[in-house]
């Protein structure tokens, strides 16, 4: 069943999601890819088998954690493979992206709890094709096609929400930047999608 989500739909992973997933993260969703062949494209530096997020992945990415070795989990989300990262950005930075999305689409959406700052990427045939703050909505929009992004954005509830605030209609871009996520790939998180996931976890070398 096609869906038409909203910020509303995705309130839910405000104050950090179910388990603390959406505090300081990256999730970036490949298109027809399966596991193996997206971490066969990755600069791989230690395979590190499996384990869930609840138990392990959280905090094991804050003890161990590299800005130039990050840990990143996968899955698969019916076609689509999904890269989470705690408290890292790998799939934010072009060198990775970009060669995933050979032939495909990939979308990124990253966000730090530290400095209160996200980002929201998306990369098609090996191209950066827009990119943009969630917190600031569609006028940091810098796209390829800015019209239909832009419409797509204010559907999923960016600036939307109620101006009785001190973000005057912004506080839940956030929540709004997922269910654009959704628009752009259909693949629907549910809350415990990503808490109760079990990844296939890799330590990734960052470019220089």
């Amino acid at each position: 069943m096609s869906r038409n989500p909203t910020y509303d739909d995705y309130l839910w992973t405000e104050n950090g999601g179910t388990a603390g997933e959406f505090q300081a993260f990256c999730l970036t969703l490949i298109q027809d890819a399966q596991v193996d062949d997206v971490i066969a494209k990755l600069p791989v530096i230690e395979e590190l088998g499996s384990t869930n997020f609840r138990d392990d992945l959280r905090f094991r990415s804050y003890d161990n954690w590299d800005p130039e070795k990050l840990l990143a989990g996968l899955f698969q989300i019916e076609s689509w493979t999904a890269m989470f990262e705690v408290n890292g950005f790998a799939g934010t930075t072009p060198q990775i992206a970009g060669p995933l999305s050979q032939g495909r689409r990939v979308v990124c959406h990253h966000y730090s709890d530290g400095n209160g700052t996200g980002s929201f990427f998306i990369y098609e045939n090996g191209r950066l094709t827009a990119n943009f703050e969630p917190l600031l909505g569609p006028a940091d929009l810098q796209a390829d096609n800015p019209s239909t992004l832009t419409t797509m954005m204010r559907e999923s509830g960016f600036d939307q929400a109620p101006t009785d605030h001190e973000l005057n209609g912004k506080q839940h871009n956030r929540a709004a930047a997922f269910a654009l996520t959704e628009r752009l790939t259909g693949v629907h998180l549910e809350p415990q999608t990503i808490a109760e996931a079990t990844f296939t976890v890799v330590r990734v070398q960052m470019p220089h």
